[in-house]
């Protein structure tokens, strides 16, 4: 239940187009949300991917019980990510920019992660 929650209010975010026929009563400001993306701390585990939502921008709450939404295992050669941050592009995917890094190994790094989706939940990747 939570999943198709979470994977329904992610849909509504990602257009502030999107209007159903069956509710004449809603507007584009119904469907939109502001999606903050973050990492909470150099330690163990909290150097992932975490989401949260706004409909103001200013009062947030966290997706997932605050727990990471992207596994940093299937993204991360080092374990860990940093800083992320989403665009959408022109074609409608989008886009992550990540530190590929984990504190605990140091604090020098020499990789970038690029990441694809379409739905904000599944990621792809690619090693270079």
């Amino acid at each position: 239940m939570f999943k198709f929650r979470l994977v329904f209010i992610l849909a509504l975010l990602v257009s502030s187009q999107v209007f159903y026929s069956c509710d004449t009563t809603k507007t584009a400001d119904d469907y939109t949300a502001y999606l903050f993306v973050y990492f909470t701390g150099n330690r163990a585990g909290e150097e992932a991917v975490h989401y949260a939502l706004s409909r103001n921008g200013f009062d947030y709450y966290a997706l997932n019980d605050d727990k990471p939404i992207v596994s940093t295992d299937s993204i991360s050669t080092t374990g860990g990510v940093r800083d992320p941050h989403i665009l959408r592009g022109e074609d409608g995917n989008f886009y992550m920019v990540l530190t590929d890094l984990k504190t605990d190994n140091g604090w020098s790094n020499t990789e970038i992660i690029l990441a694809k989706s379409t739905d904000l939940l599944n990621w792809e990747t690619s090693q270079i």
